[in-house]
């Protein structure tokens, strides 16, 4: 009886994933992901018209009217190439959509310096559903769990004290997707800290910066910052963290700045649970090829229909960050 539910489900599942529409941006890597999401939910692919595009340029999709929009859920990878505007429209018309990234662990092998070379899993990326960032503990089953046995746990260090804070602003690309002025966005969060300490504040622009973020980890008291990845290693380096809602490491972190001289420093237990939410929220190339990442997605991720509007800072909201 078991296995007939769980098959109604999937057929279920797939009637209704039939029309996904999948966007791409003539970039083999970032596309081959978009093409396994579609062979996995036998949805539609929309090609992009315009070859050789820089991240910052705008695509164009012939068999798409974005003027008319879509009834159908939609998917890409990343926010460049003109996908940040199907996003923008989503989110502006509470739409469905599947944002498929980077994987937030074991993306790659350490020594490629192409970001898609298979890695110890393979080719590995992030899913995550009306929203850019896995932001709140996943209820997992047993299945899920699984799933996610075959991953190494990454290593864990307890938290600690430091002297000074890190700052690290969202990057220009996402700056452009949240609506933020990154100088302004800098200069909002400095004024705010100074109001509660008069520690030593170490900015680190992700394109600028000459140390290591694993050197300005080294006595470092806290770390600060919108949405970025590097919060995510500054916790399992066991640096406090300070982030905006939208970002990965809301669960295990404070988002209010008025608390920087006593920062949160959760248990190993929550750290740990948060680590199978971000594991659980990635897949294989093979399991968003097979249908497995659509199903999973679809079944774990269901808050984000009902929190979309906290899903991704509007650009009003954007100006004015914790």
């Amino acid at each position: 009886m078991r296995k007939i539910r769980t098959f109604l489900t999937i057929l279920k599942i797939l009637r209704h994933c039939s029309h996904v529409e999948g966007f791409l941006t003539n970039i083999e890597a970032t596309d081959s992901v978009v093409e396994a999401f579609i062979e996995g939910c036998n949805g539609k692919l929309h090609p992009n018209s315009v070859k050789d595009i820089n991240p910052f340029d705008k695509g164009h999709w012939p068999t798409f009217n974005i003027q008319a929009w879509t009834k159908n859920p939609v998917v890409f990878f990343g926010a460049f190439r003109g996908t940040e505007i199907i996003l923008q429209k989503a989110l502006e018309k509470m739409h469905t959509f599947y944002s498929l990234d980077h994987a937030y662990f074991h993306r790659q092998s350490i020594f490629a310096f192409d970001r898609h070379a298979p890695g110890r899993y393979g080719r590995v990326y992030r899913c995550i559903k009306n929203q850019l960032q896995q932001n709140y503990l996943l209820n997992l089953e047993k299945r899920d769990r699984k799933r996610i046995q075959k991953y190494q746990r990454p290593s864990i260090s307890p938290f600690k004290n430091g002297s000074h804070i890190l700052l690290c602003p969202p990057s220009p690309s996402m700056c452009r997707v949240y609506g933020y002025d990154q100088k302004q966005w800098v200069n909002n969060t400095v004024q705010k800290l100074k109001e509660h300490t008069d520690r030593e504040i170490i900015i680190r622009y992700k394109t600028e910066t000459k140390k290591s973020l694993k050197e300005q980890l080294e006595n470092c008291h806290a770390l600060v910052s919108s949405q970025t990845g590097a919060a995510i290693e500054g916790v399992l380096s066991g640096v406090p963290s300070f982030c905006e809602y939208m970002s990965p490491c809301v669960p295990v972190s404070s988002t209010k700045l008025d608390t920087i001289e006593s920062p949160f420093k959760p248990d190993i237990d929550l750290v740990n649970n948060w680590i199978d939410s971000l594991l659980a929220s990635q897949f294989t190339i093979e399991e968003i090829r097979n249908g497995t990442c659509y199903e999973a997605v679809n079944r774990l991720q269901f808050k984000n229909i009902t929190a979309r509007e906290n899903a991704v800072t509007s650009r009003q909201a954007a100006q004015a960050p914790y």
